[in-house]
């Protein structure tokens, strides 16, 4: 069986820091937070879908695009816009 990883080593350029995944980027310069520079990768859970809903109800239930974007500036889901889409369905 593949590993949950394995199929985001071709696209993603990730280490791993005590455990936990995290994304290279290429914003290197600039004084953005280490958290934006360096995402931390959350990969499909229930946990990630609950964040999510925090996020959708923290943020006065804005749409997808913005919600995903204030996700974005600590966290990279990979497939996160349909993963957003799902969990706003089921609310």
């Amino acid at each position: 069986m593949m590993d949950k990883w394995e199929k985001y080593t071709q696209t993603i350029q990730f280490y791993e820091e005590n455990k936990i995944f995290k994304d290279r980027s290429r914003l290197i310069l600039g004084q953005d937070p280490e958290d934006f520079v360096r995402p931390t990768i959350l990969p499909e859970h229930s946990i990630v879908r609950r964040l999510i809903n925090y996020a959708h109800k923290t943020l006065h239930h804005a749409g997808v695009q913005t919600t995903l974007s204030h996700l974005r500036e600590r966290f990279w889901i990979p497939r996160g816009r349909r993963i957003v889409k799902e969990v706003f369905k089921s609310v």
